[in-house]
């Protein structure tokens, strides 16, 4: 395998030769038929080497467990299927009608792929279909559903364009409608051809047939009872006994010229029944071509119609499209209102809320420096107590003694007594002023937590703040998404209106096309008799054989004796019959007892032959006619 510069292949192992691995689990393929596919039942193969895809030959015959198919569009070895280092792998082989995965080919026409990894799930097809010109048989190739089992058993992982949720496809409605548009006039045309061409087959056979037939058996019959009636007549001459050689070489001369002419005048007469044989064939001709016209234009009014009616509906959903994108407009700019006023007031309120955040933080200061004031009073009136316990302790018990002393002096007993009452008193000031303190304390407590509380309060209402602002955001650009998909959608419905008004005028251009033709030219101009209401029809171009029936009309002229016989072949009149659309050939001299039954009311056997000749031209227009 040649690899390309910068590009690393995988190589894949030889057909036959060691298995990938050596555990006793192998990776499995299994290969479902799809309906469009060629039909095979269902192969499971085991991918511990390299499976062999191709067509059926004596020594590879189709089985369950392998990739042999009954298939004439598969080549030999048209592809190779394997498992390596946890992937899979496809890879073509060369082959004439190709490979392709998920719809996409692995390489151009007979060049080997590079692998190709493929995924549980993916669609494979081998070869295309074929048709046979010679019997008009199709082909079909292998479309099948490919599913990867690694070999602990689960299923290899799906291919991205096939697993659920994938990506949408791209494909429009405008381009399915489009598609259906085209399958159904080529559908339509298709049909139209393959009866015309039907018909045609069947016309210009029984036609051939039919006049190959009837000229030849004309021709023998007028050669055989030329032939005989020569005979007879030199029969008839060399029977009597004529004195004079030369009357007799006369007789002879005369009858050879009488055969010659009419040799002649029939020839004549075949041309121009052949020139009024092929007329009546493409009369034939322009008459199917005006039915299939008038076919044709009936299908093109109806597909103008439905067009129309198409066109219509699309013009009201377009109406209510502009209707709805002009609502969707009207409740944006609501809705933009609303988010302006919104923003408006979630700033005035951000602004309210970082001023009182700034009032709460000054405050909440100021508190705190209350407090450490309190907290430092506390303290020092919390060491003056201390101070007046330790003193009122010695005074209690350190200095019993002394006190003793002034309880004998009267004097003494009574300073006592006031130290004691000032104590007394400074004793229960202190204690109050501990009280106050406390209380003072606790309040500052209490209000250090109720500014904790409205910060908290404050901090919850700027975050439902941001809250509401991320949702007028959110609602912000839905809105503007909404509004870009119903522009989108306008621009898809203005091109689809467009196109479809194209395809209307297309339309009515073909239509007045097939009004032109089928305005055909008329070949025959209408005589009416005067004394009879039969109508006569008159070609208008003259047979290209004029001078030379002429020039047979003044023979006529010189020999009348000998050729009375036949003059009665030389004047025909064409009647058109109203049962149908053939034209019959009467011959009108000495032939005026032709019933409408086909038989001659006559002695003359000659006119008798020429009216079942020409009873023979009718049903031969005829058959052409049906």
């Amino acid at each position: 395998m040649v690899n390309i510069v910068g590009v690393r292949t995988l190589v894949p192992p030889a057909v036959g030769g060691p298995p990938l691995t050596e555990a006793k689990m192998t990776a499995r393929a299994i290969l479902q038929c799809r309906p469009n596919s060629h039909p095979f039942p269902e192969r499971t193969l085991v991918l511990d080497q390299p499976v062999k895809i191709g067509r059926s030959v004596a020594r590879a015959r189709p089985a369950t467990n392998n990739a042999i198919f009954d298939c004439k569009v598969l080549s030999r070895n048209h592809a190779l299927l394997w498992y390596e280092n946890g992937k899979f792998y496809l890879q073509d082989t060369k082959s004439s009608n190709g490979t392709f995965v998920n719809n996409q080919r692995l390489s151009k026409g007979s060049e080997e792929s590079a692998p190709r990894e493929v995924c549980s799930g993916d669609i494979v097809q081998f070869g295309v279909d074929v048709m046979e010109n010679s019997r008009k048989v199709t082909h079909g190739c292998i479309v099948a559903t490919l599913k990867l089992y690694m070999p602990d058993g689960q299923e290899a992982k799906a291919s991205p364009s096939t697993a659920v949720g994938g990506a949408v496809s791209s494909v429009t409605a405008q381009e399915l409608y489009q598609l259906r548009t085209y399958l159904q006039e080529a559908q339509h045309r298709e049909q139209q051809i393959e009866t015309k061409l039907a018909a045609l087959q069947r016309l210009v056979s029984s036609t051939q047939e039919a006049a190959t037939h009837s000229w030849k058996a004309m021709i023998d019959e007028d050669r055989l009872l030329q032939r005989l009636e020569t005979l007879e007549a030199q029969l008839t001459t060399y029977a009597k006994n004529y004195p004079e050689d030369s009357v007799r070489e006369e007789m002879r001369r005369l009858l050879d010229e009488k055969c010659q002419y009419e040799t002649t005048a029939k020839e004549s007469l075949r041309r121009v029944l052949q020139e009024k044989l092929d007329t009546a064939a493409k009369l034939a001709d322009l008459e199917r071509t005006l039915s299939t016209s008038e076919d044709e234009l009936s299908h093109m009014k109806e597909i103008c119609e439905s067009s129309q009616k198409e066109l219509a509906d699309l013009l009201e959903k377009q109406a209510a499209q502009n209707e709805q994108v002009i609502q969707l407009t009207e409740k944006l700019k609501a809705a933009e209102d609303q988010l302006k006023d919104a923003e408006e007031n979630y700033e005035q309120e951000k602004k309210e809320m970082v001023n009182k955040i700034v009032e709460k933080s000054s405050e909440e200061n100021k508190l705190m420096a209350r407090i450490e004031s309190i907290t430092a009073e506390n303290d020092f009136t919390k060491e003056q107590l201390s101070a007046l316990k330790a003193k009122y302790e010695n005074i209690k018990n350190g200095e019993i003694s002394g006190l003793l002393k002034p309880l004998k002096d009267p004097a003494g007993l009574d300073m006592l007594s006031i130290e004691s009452s000032d104590m007394k008193q400074a004793l229960e000031t202190t204690q109050r002023e501990i009280h106050t303190l406390k209380d003072r304390l606790q309040t500052s407590q209490d209000e250090l937590r109720q500014a904790e509380a409205n910060v908290s309060q404050l901090k919850h209402e700027a975050e439902l703040a941001d809250s509401v602002e991320a949702g007028c955001l959110s609602t912000r650009a839905r809105l503007q998404e909404e509004l870009s998909d119903n522009k989108a959608k306008l621009a898809a419905d203005k091109a689809l209106t467009e196109h479809l008004q194209s395809q209307l005028a297309t339309l009515e251009d073909r239509l007045r096309e097939y009004q032109m033709i089928s305005e055909t030219p008329k070949l025959y101009d209408d005589i009416y008799d005067d004394n009879t209401p039969t109508l006569v029809r008159k070609k208008k171009d003259l047979p290209k054989n004029k001078d030379k029936l002429n020039e047979d009309d003044a023979k006529d002229d010189e020999c009348p004796n000998d050729l009375d016989d036949s003059d009665s072949d030389s004047t025909l009149t064409i009647i058109p019959t109203k049962s149908d659309k053939s034209l019959t050939i009467i011959p009108t001299k000495d032939c005026k007892d032709f019933n409408v039954n086909g038989s001659l009311e006559g002695k003359d056997e000659k006119e008798t032959e020429i009216a079942q000749e020409s009873l023979l031209c009718t049903d031969i227009h005829r058959f052409q006619g049906m």
